[in-house]
């Protein structure tokens, strides 16, 4: 490939994609679970050395000088983890390699990108081949259980978090270039998340759906109107007939022979803990945060406190950094997101807002600074597209 745009693209594409499909056919199959570390030295030592191989033949594609202050503080964070908190390096090296991949040589990698044009066809292509896992996982999940718990479960919170990624490309293909077979795959990934996997992943899609019809510039004119119109009439009779709506549903899925995690919570929400246990987890984190205010603990600070990870973006930040230095972290990442939202446009714009509703709605009840890799990428985008932009107006 001689265009470095397109080898990036490839490569990033490759190593989300591929990751993502075998973390799915994990939790579904017993073969690939024996052999899962096995799987994860193969793909993650492969995109390591992909990265690397795309990193020193895209020279032309210089590296942002932002992106390299903040790797430089990142650094300087597992670097002082390391020397004060070295009880946490245990719970850190386990993950340090998909650390490395996933979130920071991606972000490098990324936001190098001039244009975005060669990541989406790669990665709309590819979410056909993580619908196509899922649907395997629901064939074979429903037959054996989870192949990961010593319970029979049809329940994979990995398995939701990863077919998401596929449903909002998919979406993204359908609201940009009316792709109706996209629009199938994202509807058919939709159902088994709401069937096996949790509630998380719609907050999501919503949010996304919801902007892509409410805000969407094309759609000015009369059809326009009475579209939106009818989108928010049929949001409040859901929300009038909500629990109706979802008794109906339960029903049709009791007739199958089938039942969904999600829809329990949703129907008992009046008499179950609905957070399963995420408010005892960030109550306790609270309390290690306020009497630690100003340094923080450091990388995989909430394991070494609670053994436990925080479930909460910005509680892990927190964590992290202490309450003064956190607050300055999340208002860096609000900042730049609302000023790539603002100054960019069309396709950059349209994955900008992807990768938004993918990242903050869901981040107050999952994900970790250090985990999230939908935040790199997200991160990696803005740097990017406000190059882009840069250089167009010069």
């Amino acid at each position: 490939m001689k265009d470095p745009n397109k080898l990036i693209s490839f490569v990033v594409a490759f190593q989300v994609i591929a990751q993502g499909c075998k973390n799915i056919l994990v939790q579904g199959f017993p073969f690939f679970y024996e052999i899962n570390d096995m799987l994860n030295i193969v793909i993650m030592g492969g995109s390591l050395l992909m990265y690397a191989y795309a990193l020193l033949t895209t020279g032309r594609l210089r590296i942002p000088v932002q992106t390299i202050v903040v790797l430089f503080f990142v650094s300087m964070t597992y670097l002082f983890t390391y020397m004060f908190c070295s009880q946490n390096a245990k719970y850190i090296q386990p993950t340090i390699l998909r650390t490395l991949v996933t979130c920071f040589f991606t972000f490098l990698l990324v936001s190098k990108l001039s244009t975005f044009k060669y990541l989406c066809n790669y990665f709309t292509k590819g979410s056909f081949l993580i619908t196509l896992s899922g649907i395997l996982y629901a064939e074979i999940i429903s037959v054996i259980g989870h192949s990961t718990t010593s319970e029979w479960s049809a329940y994979s919170m990995t398995m939701s978090n990863v077919l998401l990624l596929s449903v909002l490309w998919q979406l993204n293909a359908y609201f940009d270039s009316k792709n109706k077979l996209a629009l199938i795959a994202a509807i058919i990934g939709s159902v088994v998340i709401f069937i096996y996997g949790s509630r998380n992943p719609f907050l999501a899609i919503g949010f996304f759906v919801s902007i892509k019809i409410l805000f969407n510039s094309k759609r000015k004119s009369s059809s326009g109107v009475a579209i939106k119109l009818f989108f928010v009439s049929f949001v409040l009779i859901v929300l009038s007939f909500f629990k109706e709506i979802l008794s109906f549903v339960g029903g049709m899925l009791d007739s199958f022979g089938l039942s969904s995690r999600t829809l329990y919570y949703l129907i008992n929400a009046d008499t179950v803990d609905i957070t399963t246990g995420r408010d005892e987890i960030h109550d306790k984190l609270w309390d290690v945060v306020l009497n630690n205010p100003f340094l923080g603990l450091g990388v995989a600070g909430d394991e070494v406190a609670i053994q436990e990870l925080a479930h909460s973006m910005y509680l892990s930040i927190f964590v992290t950094y202490g309450m003064i230095l956190g607050s300055l972290v999340i208002l860096y990442l609000f900042s730049q997101t609302i000023k790539g939202i603002r100054r960019t446009s069309g396709l950059n714009h349209n994955i900008i807002i992807m990768y938004v509703c993918l990242v903050f709605p869901r981040s107050f009840t999952g994900g970790d600074i250090w985990a999230n890799d939908s935040l790199w990428f997200l991160m990696a985008l803005i740097i990017s597209s406000l190059r882009q932009r840069k250089r167009a107006i010069v």
